[in-house]
């Protein structure tokens, strides 16, 4: 059986805002679709230094203070997928995309599920709701 871990981030603006990003039309899983921003743990990494690493590489965000929203783990055929989800908040609304992504916003709350059609972050953004 295959094991992956994902990291992802909600980031907050100071208006209260959140970040999505849109994957490229050559990604190579749900290309041209909304994401948060977060990736792969690598080996012998934290889940919490991979989602402030990712976060650095796809929107030039820095922010070395996460908060830890849920964990969640998905069990399909041969392979087990444990997604680890943050909160980051940040002053500055500038975001410098990699080639990974190819647009941003900066949505409230009620209008992230707009943007957002992946079904485990609708489920951690549940969570995201009572913080």
């Amino acid at each position: 059986m295959q094991v992956f871990v994902v990291a992802k981030l909600f980031v907050e603006n100071a208006k209260g805002e959140l970040l999505v990003i849109r994957r490229s039309q050559t990604a190579p899983r749900r290309p041209l679709e909304w994401d948060l921003p977060g990736g792969w743990v690598e080996l012998d990494e934290a889940p919490n230094e991979a989602a402030i690493r990712e976060l650095c590489e796809e929107t030039g965000i820095i922010t070395k203070r996460i908060t830890s929203l849920c964990t969640a783990t998905e069990e399909r055929d041969d392979e087990t997928i444990t997604r680890h989800y943050f909160i980051a908040k940040t002053e500055h609304d500038q975001v410098v995309l990699s080639f990974e992504h190819d647009a941003f916003e900066w949505v409230s709350r009620d209008n992230f599920v707009d943007y957002m059609r992946y079904q485990p972050h609708l489920d951690a953004f549940e969570k995201l709701q009572y913080k």
